[in-house]
């Protein structure tokens, strides 16, 4: 069985890259179209390596789970989360690089999350709440829309209008980015998908007026699309 985050990219894929952190993975995890983590999973050959992983997974969650409660502000674990995790990390090292994960690496690190964050949902459910929490408030104060994309084209001033349209209600909003969204990706999930945009209000100092702008680089700054049924 497939951890969440494995499953993640046939599910809500991405058109923006962004920077890895931990808490960009647990938060991924948690937009992969609303699903909970699961933390059944297969993870070694032989009964010997399957022990040591679980331990190591299970300490690792456990101590990071410990050392954010203990630093973050605010209630907020996403404060302390990511260095807390970089430090047990760094204690797990030498096992962690025995075991075939590299933390030196992102792609050691990136695999060794998928992992991991199964094992922060189950050994620390106080941690997985305020995560829950901290996310569901940070996405109600987000300007977000849905819908599939009608068309995209580049305006003389580098820009690009991006032109969606609601699924459901059939409204069309003018949007405008830096780059283009992939719609080599997109036709993957086609017929039938919807894209999720985060954007923001940016007065147009030549004509003053509101426009929409796509956030790139925000809280969430991907741009997710997945199936629609029943259209």
């Amino acid at each position: 069985m497939k951890s969440p985050t494995a499953q993640m990219p046939e599910r809500c894929m991405q058109l923006y890259m962004k920077p890895f952190t931990f808490s960009t993975i647990i938060l991924l995890t948690l937009s992969a179209c609303g699903q909970t983590p699961n933390s059944n999973k297969g993870v070694s050959q032989t009964s010997s390596v399957s022990k040591d992983t679980t331990t190591i997974y299970r300490n690792i969650s456990l101590e990071t789970c410990n050392c954010t409660f203990s630093t973050m502000k605010n209630n907020k674990p996403s404060t302390s989360i990511d260095s807390c995790y970089q430090a047990v990390l760094l204690k797990y090292n030498d096992s962690l690089k025995h075991l075939g994960f590299d933390p030196a690496t992102q792609v050691g690190q990136l695999k060794l999350s998928n992992e991991v964050v199964g094992k922060l949902y189950q050994n620390c459910p106080d941690l997985s709440k305020l995560i829950q929490k901290e996310y569901e408030d940070e996405n109600a104060k987000k300007l977000l829309f849905k819908g599939e994309l009608v068309s995209q084209t580049k305006l003389p001033s580098g820009l690009y209008e991006i032109i969606l349209k609601n699924i459901k209600s059939k409204e069309t909003k003018v949007f405008y980015a830096k780059n283009p969204l992939d719609e080599t990706q997109i036709k993957k999930y086609e017929p039938g998908y919807e894209l999720t945009i985060e954007y923001e209000i940016v007065k147009n100092k030549a004509t003053n007026k509101d426009e929409y702008h796509l956030k790139e680089f925000g809280a969430v700054s991907s741009v997710g699309a997945v199936k629609v049924t029943n259209q």
